[in-house]
């Protein structure tokens, strides 16, 4: 079902993403050709964040919402995500309501949602909305038709998003995806702030179930635990490293450090996970958490290993926010636009001639059979700097 909304998106985005913006410049030219309201802060009440996409992004925009907390102290923040990334979002510390679309349960639902939240949004009147999408433009659409006071957003060639917002920053593809986030906020006058991921909330609650799957486990607080996610999502599977030399990877930390491999991932990851441990030799040391833990527990499960070993996904940044130490491995993404935010990562890039092909910013995500990029990516490599890294922690 996720798929179908999946395909139904970039219907949207392809098809009638552009005579949709198109209608909404022509039909509501009183709108558009107002020059953009320059709201003071003391009068604005209400700030809407709108982020549909990527987990790893989302955490970057969670951690966005504190400095938009701190320019607006008494308005009420407001968050519009999807449905997948709701369980992330929701235990923040800064936004009072979350709207989710909902996206799980194929287009009926998703149409529905969309249409329940409109209302909800327009009747709310926000003074700001801040759209942080890059190149969607069903967000563009949201934000229009929402009738925010100030609407601000990225541009980008040929995406015509720009018609949807009264201020817009054109998305540098050379910077970090963070560096660009913080760039649209500065055009609210939030400026010179730190690129530094925020800390997610867990809940009590998620913790306790995250504490009693470890128990069941028979793994004890004692045990040396490290995190590997071997997938990548559903829409960039070229980001994956081999599961052999995944494999290699766990037999080697297993062998130096006696340690206990969790692997995470989603539910449709458990057969990937399970053969990555069918060819370690040690496989009782390793366990198959995926499907197990939830979005929202992900974070605390993470805080209980020494170190992290992942492809270029989402749960590469939520580690990076929990301040866990580990090697990203890259290949059609460049580190240089989505590498982990903050010291103690190891970055492993083969900039090859092909690479970067994923381009999110035009909506390019291209299936490559090759993978060369990361096929070149060897198991000494990374062990050498998962090494370092564990080795590092325990002279601190």
């Amino acid at each position: 079902m996720i798929k179908n909304f999946i395909d139904m998106r970039k219907v949207i985005d392809r098809y009638m993403g552009i005579p949709i913006l198109m209608c909404l410049k022509f039909f509501n030219l009183s709108a558009n050709q107002q020059k953009a309201q320059e709201v003071s802060n003391e009068s604005v009440n209400k700030v809407l964040v709108i982020y549909l996409s990527g987990l790893g992004d989302t955490v970057m925009v969670l951690s966005c919402l504190k400095y938009l907390g701190e320019h607006y102290p008494s308005a009420e923040l407001s968050v519009l995500t999807s449905s997948l990334n709701y369980g992330i979002v929701k235990a923040n510390r800064y936004a009072l309501q979350i709207f989710h679309l909902n996206i799980k349960r194929g287009i009926c639902c998703f149409i529905g949602s969309f249409f329940n939240i409109m209302r909800e949004l327009q009747r709310a009147r926000y003074d700001v909305i801040i759209d942080f999408e890059q190149f969607l433009r069903l967000s563009a659409i949201i934000s229009f038709l929402s009738k925010g006071k100030q609407r601000v957003g990225f541009g980008a060639k040929n995406q015509c998003r720009h018609w949807a917002y009264r201020k817009t920053l054109i998305y540098d593809p050379s910077l970090h995806t963070f560096d660009n986030f913080l760039g649209l906020l500065s055009l609210l006058g939030i400026n010179n702030k730190p690129k530094k991921l925020e800390k997610l909330y867990v809940s009590e609650e998620d913790k306790a179930v995250v504490r009693s799957l470890i128990r069941e486990n028979g793994i004890t607080n004692t045990h040396f635990l490290i995190g590997i996610h071997p997938g990548s999502g559903t829409t960039g599977m070229s980001r994956r490293w081999e599961p052999a030399k995944f494999s290699a990877i766990a037999d080697l930390l297993i062998v130096k450090y006696n340690a206990k491999i969790i692997f995470t991932g989603v539910g449709d990851e458990k057969q990937l996970i399970h053969s990555i441990i069918s060819g370690a030799k040690n496989e009782k040391n390793c366990y198959n958490f995926a499907g197990k833990v939830t979005i929202s527990q992900l974070p605390f499960l993470l805080t209980l290993c020494r170190a992290f070993l992942s492809n270029d996904t989402g749960p590469l940044h939520i580690a990076a926010a929990m301040k866990v130490p580990g090697v990203a491995l890259f290949g059609p993404n460049t580190p240089r636009r989505y590498g982990p935010v903050g010291n103690g990562y190891r970055v492993i890039y083969k900039e090859t001639k092909c690479s970067p092909c994923i381009l999110v910013h035009k909506g390019i995500v291209p299936y490559c059979r090759n993978n060369r990029c990361m096929k070149e990516i060897s198991v000494d490599e990374v062990w050498k700097a998962l090494e370092s890294i564990i080795d590092a922690l325990a002279l601190i």
